[in-house]
């Protein structure tokens, strides 16, 4: 990957970053709703939607903030610079909202569970916990990239005034 295009990543990740705070505290505030009875079924399957759309919203409205595309880049691989950058933050914002979850959920575990099983529900809980940072961590790299690409492809294919500048050619050729 070239400066450029690393630079670009970056500032994408650093446009992305108060979006993905405030996913984050969506994301939070959701699953502590999803522990409801009944209805908590209805905000676990709205966070789930959400968890899938945020990617390419956050993705969609800062690419046309951006500026200083690398030249002689196809719109396909700006657009991915820009997903990589988004995905890396908004996967690491949710992930400490996870991590803050996980820990208050052990913690209520462990103290509604008794004083006798008290270290294997700790001890469970905190392997679950690392086992869920895991998969989302892939899942949010993975498929958020994909969503990202596809939220900055979409803007920059639509605003042609977002288009990254033609490759300077040198010489006679």
């Amino acid at each position: 990957m070239d400066p450029v295009a690393l630079q670009l990543a970056k500032d994408s990740g650093r446009a992305s970053a108060m979006y993905a705070g405030g996913f984050a505290v969506i994301y939070f505030v959701l699953s502590l709703l999803s522990k409801i009875p009944i209805v908590g079924l209805l905000f676990f399957c709205l966070n789930g939607l959400l968890c899938l759309a945020v990617y390419f919203g956050i993705a969609y409205f800062i690419t046309p903030k951006l500026r200083n595309f690398p030249a002689g880049q196809s719109p396909a691989m700006v657009a991915l610079y820009i997903g990589v950058g988004v995905a890396v933050v908004v996967t690491a914002a949710v992930l400490v909202a996870i991590l803050i979850l996980g820990i208050i959920g052990v913690i209520v575990g462990a103290g509604l569970g008794g004083a006798s099983n008290a270290f294997g529900s700790t001890l469970s809980g905190f392997l679950g916990l690392i086992i869920q940072l895991i998969g989302y961590t892939i899942y949010g790299l993975i498929i958020g990239t994909l969503l990202a690409f596809l939220g900055s492809f979409v803007i920059l294919n639509r605003n042609k005034n977002v288009q990254p500048a033609a490759p300077t050619t040198s010489g006679p050729f």
